[in-house]
């Protein structure tokens, strides 16, 4: 006579069926978890990454498309007409010492003739492990930056500081995928938006102040 098949889920602890439920919960949540035992881990990084949420949507606002070397002379000049401050974050700030004419390194130039007229200014450079090539470009950056007394330093290097973004005058937002070298704005396909909203410009002072103020 055969035996009759066994119902493995009335066998199953207690603890086994909590744990099958957590694992659904993280696959479904999107955490793409390899094991369960790092749901807390990522739950603390979540937390780290950015403990702030967007509290407006649907204004009215004027928005320009800077899709590839339209980014570069607009944010230029929105540096050259700025009346009181700038608020920068980028992943990657090239510094061409030696190509005076470069389209990157005239925007350098207009960022520190800001600094020279007292425009106040803050700049959040990404940071990662000590032999990885961006962090000597980026500290060199913020070395030529504080020599005209610009606030600038280094995000954490956990989460990585991967935003392009701009906030001139409490008004103007200027966002997207350009990092400040001169792949980015010759040979990469990258684009950015200009927003002009002060409502807009807020949120994301919001944003920076979150980045800035991190440990």
């Amino acid at each position: 006579m055969p035996k009759p098949k066994r119902d493995l889920r009335s066998g199953a602890s207690g603890k086994a069926r909590h744990e099958r439920r957590n694992c659904l919960w993280a696959f479904v949540r999107g955490l793409s978890l390899v094991s369960c035992d790092r749901i807390q881990k990522l739950k603390l990084l979540k937390m780290k990454n950015l403990q702030t949420r967007l509290m407006i949507e649907n204004v009215n606002a004027q928005v320009t498309p800077l899709p590839g070397r339209a980014f570069i002379g607009v944010i230029t000049n929105c540096v050259r007409e700025a009346r009181a401050s700038i608020d920068i974050i980028q992943f990657e700030w090239k510094w061409y010492h030696h190509e005076h004419n470069s389209p990157i390194q005239q925007l350098s130039y207009e960022v520190l003739q800001a600094g020279r007229r007292r425009i106040k200014i803050r700049v959040l450079l990404n940071k990662e492990n000590p032999r990885h090539p961006l962090t000597p470009i980026n500290k060199n950056t913020i070395r030529n930056l504080e020599n005209v007394g610009i606030s600038a330093k280094f995000g954490p290097s956990s989460p990585i500081t991967h935003a392009k973004l701009w906030i001139i005058d409490s008004e103007i937002t200027v966002l997207g995928s350009h990092n400040l070298s001169k792949r980015a704005v010759s040979v990469n396909d990258e684009t950015s938006v200009k927003i002009v909203s002060k409502e807009v410009a807020g949120e994301f002072s919001r944003y920076f102040e979150t980045l800035w103020n991190r440990q």
